[in-house]
């Protein structure tokens, strides 16, 4: 049997008034200018000692698999809702770096997500094909390392610069650790299942702002 929901007007009205102050919340950052360098490469180091990460899903538990540092150009973005990994990674972001950090390769490539993968498409005019963009660009699942970070997350558009810190981690369901189990990649030169960074960011650089 269903439960309904009340349905009297003022209970309806603060209702919907309470989710759209929560959906207005915006992140809280402080002033820092710091270059963004979309033009050199993500920055991978091994892990010292043991990091505490904190997983904003209940019954995941984290665990750090290397220190990483990404500068890029968001070339597309995708929020999901549905399930224990969009509770976990509520966006993805297909980033940029190098070659690909230039607004003018959007003449040549499409970019497009969908299903926790990135999708790109080229022009029969292209100067770049598969490898040269697969070697400068990757999916991101973003896992925020607090509130405020999910917040900056949350706001971050096509085209921006970002420049996200943290750990690629792996992630698995405490309740269900059989069949609910997420891995990151380790390499920028692969491709296909398996590819993406899984990330748990502690730091955003955003639009001259940081976030933590």
């Amino acid at each position: 049997m269903r439960q309904r929901f009340a349905t009297h007007p003022i209970a309806a009205l603060w209702l919907v008034s309470l989710v759209f102050a929560s959906a207005c919340r915006n992140a809280h950052g402080t002033p820092n200018h710091e270059p963004i360098e979309a033009t050199r490469a993500p920055e991978q180091a091994a892990v010292e000692g043991t990091p505490q990460l904190t997983a904003p899903a209940a019954n995941v538990k984290l665990r750090a698999l290397a220190r990483y540092r990404v500068a890029a150009r968001v070339l597309s973005r995708e929020r999901y809702y549905l399930g224990w990994q969009a509770k976990l990674s509520p966006i993805d972001l297909a980033l940029g770096w190098g070659y690909m950090a230039d607004p003018a390769v959007d003449r040549f490539i499409d970019w497009s997500q969908a299903g926790r993968w990135y999708f790109y498409h080229w022009s029969g005019n292209s100067p770049f094909e598969t490898e040269a963009i697969s070697a400068e660009s990757a999916n991101l699942h973003a896992v925020p390392g607090s509130v405020n970070v999910r917040r900056a997350l949350l706001e971050i558009q096509r085209g921006d610069l970002v420049q996200l810190s943290g750990y690629l981690v792996d992630a698995r369901d405490t309740e269900h650790p059989d069949v609910a189990e997420w891995t990151s990649s380790l390499s920028r030169d692969d491709r296909g299942d398996g590819s993406c960074e899984l990330m748990w960011i502690e730091r955003v650089l955003l639009n001259g702002y940081e976030y933590r």
